[in-house]
């Protein structure tokens, strides 16, 4: 079994978005003959391995660089906001001049123990992916130290984000943001990218490096895979049920809330509304009328999730104005469209827009009026335009993680051959 030297800012079991792909490859790569050895920081969480067999894959190694750290408690993180004012400030500063970020730093302190593990495990090939990007610096820098391709995954975008490009920092920074990036497609062997616009747009700014972009979103959990197998999709609107329930994964705030309420109230129909979010502290907040509820249920565990999942019959996904200014994809989509349920979905992002506007089930809003609220409801409630079983599984099938696995598998040998 070939080798691929992992280099992540974390991994499992941190339940923070950033390990859900690393974690997911590293699942199923082992299945076409890549063995996983994961390289990334200490933030509180560490696998047995017995937890990395179980929930992961037996063949899977993890490595982890720096000090040990604890998990913070919320008490923990206002005391430390209260006690560090000024030490922000100054991050702040610093975050704004370093290059691509702020833990460049720490991967420069860190190369000496990274090529430690690579010249130990001698893999076949050096993946590295993010963001944040410094993680690249790392990843380049030891497959060059023993000569190894090396594969560059973008999770997220670079300079095209204003997230990770700080555009107010000046011109001499930003040439330095540009030239770092340059590096990354110009000194890869493959560069991967989870957001498809991303990918357009680097081959069309980077058109040396056309042949070594690719394009692998993010996927389906296998758990929910499983879990809809047995399911039969409906192919008759919600509108006949003596409850409509309607799932939405994110938080909502107040306005909207009563906003829905007041578009609901509207509906000859009974409803049920699911929030996977805690009830807002606000006095007018109007959750109960004569034909709906609202049930604020927390964070639930996964599992619970794929429950609710199964058991609604609309499903809202909503971002905040601020956020929906972002490039990225909304990894809750593929599990939307997964259902074969229909969405409506609040404050989209770009490639969000891009990725729904095609199906006749989804419905795009953006700061939704009372009105457009309650229509969205009424034609998801009466949706007879719902996928057919052969869009589904074709669907599923090209999202799951494994397949993905497998086309990672293939550029990652072709990179080796070479």
């Amino acid at each position: 079994m070939k080798k691929l030297l992992v280099f992540s800012t974390t991994f499992f079991p941190d339940p923070v978005v950033a390990a859900i792909r690393i974690t997911a490859w590293a699942k199923h790569l082992p299945d076409y003959g890549w063995k996983p050895i994961i390289v990334c920081g200490h933030y509180g969480h560490e696998s047995s391995r017995n937890e990395l067999t179980k929930f992961v894959n037996a063949h899977v190694e993890i490595h982890y660089l720096g000090p040990k750290r604890e998990i913070s408690s919320h008490k923990d993180s206002l005391t430390a906001q209260s006690k560090w004012n000024l030490k922000s400030v100054a991050r702040s500063i610093l975050d704004l001049v370093s290059v691509p970020d702020l833990l460049i730093w720490k991967q420069r302190s860190n190369l000496r123990d990274a090529l430690t593990i690579a010249n130990r495990v001698q893999p076949d090939a050096v993946l590295s992916t993010s963001p944040l990007h410094s993680v690249h610096w790392l990843g380049e820098q030891v497959a060059q130290a023993i000569d190894r391709p090396w594969i560059a995954d973008f999770r997220d975008p670079y300079i095209i984000d204003g997230r990770f490009f700080p555009s107010s920092a000046g011109p001499v920074v930003n040439w330095m943001h540009k030239r770092f990036e340059q590096r990354i497609y110009r000194r890869a062997e493959v560069c991967v990218h989870a957001i498809p616009i991303h990918a357009r747009w680097a081959k069309a700014k980077y058109s040396f490096a056309r042949n070594k972009i690719k394009k692998l979103t993010n996927g389906i959990p296998d758990n929910l895979l499983d879990s809809l197998k047995s399911q039969v999709p409906k192919v008759e609107s919600t509108a006949a049920a003596d409850e409509t329930r309607v799932l939405s994964m994110a938080s909502l705030p107040p306005f909207l809330i009563n906003r829905f309420a007041a578009a609901l109230s509207r509906i000859d129909a009974k409803f049920r509304v699911i929030v996977c979010g805690t009830k807002p502290q606000a006095v007018d907040l109007i959750v109960e009328g004569s034909n709906f509820q609202f049930d604020f249920v927390g964070r639930l565990a996964h599992e619970e999730v794929l429950n609710e999942l199964k058991s609604a019959d609309i499903l809202v996904g909503y971002l905040s104005p601020n956020r929906s200014l972002g490039l990225g994809l909304s990894s809750k989509l593929f599990e939307y469209l997964a259902t074969g349920k229909p969405v409506i979905n609040i404050n989209s992002t770009r490639s969000d827009r891009i990725f729904l506007r095609r199906y006749k089930w989804c419905q795009l809003l953006e700061q939704p009026s009372e009105d457009e609220l309650s229509n969205a409801v009424e034609r998801a409630n009466s949706c007879k335009e719902l996928p057919n079983t052969t869009w589904l599984d074709s669907f599923r099938t090209e999202h799951s993680r494994s397949y993905q696995c497998h086309q990672l598998s293939e550029w990652l040998d072709k990179a080796v051959d070479s």
